[in-house]
C-alpha cells in the first residue's frame, strides 16, 4: 500500500509542472496578439476656401456662385488599444486638428471603426480616444512598466506612410532622452527600432508582447528613418492617460 501510494505521489509531482506552467507564447504569437490590440488613426479636416490659386479669375468666367474645392487636411497616426470598452492611447500630434471631421480607426482585420476625442496632453504628447465599436477579435494590449535593459529587443507596430499595420524589430539604446524638442515634458527611450511618418502613437513592445512604450518621433536629416527613434516610456504613458481620465471625472 505504501509503495502504490509513493508511485502516485511521484507521478503527481512529475506531472505538476507540466499543469502549474501552461507554454509560453513562441514570438510569433505575442506579435499577433500585439497586433490584436494595435490601430492605424486617421483624421481629417474639410477647409472651405475663397480663392485657389489653380483657378485665380474662376469667379469672373463662372459667376458669383463660384466657389473653389474646400483644402482636404489630415494626419495618419497609429493607436493601442487599452480596454474592452475602447479606449485607446495614442499621441496627441496625430490629433492635433481642431474639431476634424472624422477620427478614423482600422484595425488589424482591415475593419473600419470610428472613434471621438476623450483627452488630450500636449505637454507630454498623449491623448486618449475612444471607438464607437470594436471589432470581435479586438485584444487590449499589455503594458509591462518594469526595468527595460540596454541592447534588449523592442518591436514596433504602426502606419508607416498609411500602408496599414507593420512590424520592426531594433534594440534599446539609450534611456532618457530629453531636450528634442517634440513635447515640454521629455525622458524619452531611444531606440533604433524603424519607425517612419505614420508610426505615432504606436506600440514599442518586448518580445512577450508586452507594451514598454508609445513611439513618438525619430531623429532625421532626410525625410525618412535614420537609425534613431523615441518612445514614451510605458508608466509615463499610463500615468498620463490616468490624469486626462481623472481630469474627466471632475469636469
Amino acid at each position: 500500500m505504501l509503495r502504490f501510494l509513493l508511485l502516485t505521489l511521484t507521478t503527481v509531482l512529475l506531472n505538476a509542472p507540466a499543469l502549474a506552467h501552461p507554454k509560453p507564447e513562441t514570438l510569433h504569437e505575442s506579435i499577433q496578439r500585439a497586433m490584436k490590440g494595435s490601430v492605424t488613426i486617421t483624421t481629417n479636416k474639410t477647409v472651405p476656401r475663397m480663392f485657389d490659386p489653380a483657378e485665380p479669375f474662376g469667379i469672373f468666367f463662372k459667376g458669383p456662385s463660384f466657389r473653389p474645392e474646400p483644402l482636404q487636411s489630415g494626419h495618419i497616426g497609429s493607436g493601442v488599444l487599452i480596454s474592452q470598452d475602447g479606449l485607446i492611447l495614442t499621441n496627441s500630434h496625430v490629433l492635433r486638428l481642431v474639431n476634424p471631421d472624422f477620427i478614423k480607426l482600422v484595425f488589424y482585420d482591415g475593419s473600419v471603426h470610428f472613434a471621438e476625442l476623450i483627452g488630450r496632453h500636449p505637454d507630454t504628447d498623449i491623448a486618449v480616444i475612444k471607438a464607437n465599436t470594436l471589432p470581435p477579435g479586438a485584444i487590449p494590449v499589455v503594458f509591462d512598466t518594469s526595468t527595460l535593459h540596454l541592447g534588449e529587443d523592442v518591436y514596433a507596430i504602426g502606419n508607416p506612410f498609411n500602408l496599414g499595420l507593420t512590424v520592426t524589430k531594433g534594440v534599446v539604446s539609450a534611456f532618457g532622452r530629453s531636450g528634442l524638442g517634440i513635447a515640454r515634458f521629455e525622458s524619452f527611450i531611444q531606440t533604433d527600432v524603424a519607425i517612419n511618418p505614420g508610426n505615432s502613437g504606436g506600440a514599442l513592445f518586448n518580445e512577450k508582447g508586452l507594451v514598454v512604450g508609445i513611439n513618438v518621433a525619430i531623429f532625421t536629416k532626410t525625410p525618412g528613418f535614420m537609425g534613431i527613434s523615441f518612445a514614451i516610456p510605458a508608466v509615463t504613458a499610463l500615468l498620463v492617460k490616468d490624469q486626462i481620465m481623472e481630469n474627466l471625472v471632475h469636469q
